[in-house]
């Protein structure tokens, strides 16, 4: 768990709430409530991938919802480096990195964000580099909080969907 100190000098907006969220690791995806793996074959080179999440354009060109992608930390970037996601509703999630080795992994887990629907989440991202291309593998896992929590077990097949259908639209923009 975050220094409660530390985190209220990260990035945040301050015209919106803030809930803290518990900071998790990559250890955390094996014990966590919630979590999924989801592999696509791209035909990039895994160096044109990491390009394309660095680019905070290209976000909402292939996650549907979201709006805005800032970098809040200055390149190059690493362990600790802070990024804010704004989507279409407003809602506002804020990352801190565990693990940023381009070209082949990055992981983040959220620090807070402006509603209350996760006591944690985490991404990670592996690329392996392939005769083709690479193989990227996104992993997520989750602890739903506030009424996500009860809602979680109908909403849940749409999220795993959601994911399988972002997937589909990168590997399009990036054929």
């Amino acid at each position: 768990m975050a220094d409660s100190t530390a985190t209220a000098l990260l990035p945040r907006d301050p015209e919106l709430p803030f809930v803290p969220c518990t900071e998790r690791g990559l250890d955390w995806f094996a014990e966590a409530p919630y979590s999924s793996r989801h592999p696509v074959e791209l035909p990039v080179s895994p160096e044109v991938l990491f390009d394309t999440f660095r680019d905070p354009e290209t976000w909402p060109r292939w996650v549907l919802g979201i709006q805005r992608v800032e970098w809040t930390s200055p390149e190059p970037y690493g362990p600790g480096t802070t990024r804010t996601v704004t989507f279409a509703d407003g809602t506002k999630v804020y990352e801190r990195f565990f693990d940023f080795e381009a070209p082949r992994t990055m992981g983040f887990s959220l620090y807070g964000l402006s509603q209350g629907i996760f006591e944690s989440f985490a991404e990670h991202y592996e690329v392996v580099p392939t005769a083709a291309g690479c193989t990227f593998t996104w992993s997520v896992a989750y602890t739903p909080a506030g009424h996500l929590r009860w809602l979680h077990p109908w909403v849940r097949p749409g999220f795993l969907l959601a994911f399988r259908f972002y997937l589909w639209r990168l590997r399009r923009l990036l054929s």
